[in-house]
């Protein structure tokens, strides 16, 4: 999941993170519960757009 957020400035990492959800979900939410509070804007955004069940 360091990765994924490393890389989501560059491109989208939301459908990656769902496999993280799927497989590992407390530990993913909780990684990405810190990721909302992050100063990036990519990585909040990570947070809130990979967790969304439907993209639109």
């Amino acid at each position: 999941m360091d990765a994924l957020k490393y890389f989501t400035p560059l491109g989208s990492s939301e459908f990656a993170v769902r496999e993280f959800l799927r497989d590992e979900t407390r530990r993913a939410l909780k990684i990405m519960a810190g990721w909302s509070q992050d100063a990036d804007d990519a990585a909040c955004r990570l947070a809130s757009e990979g967790s969304r069940p439907r993209l639109p």
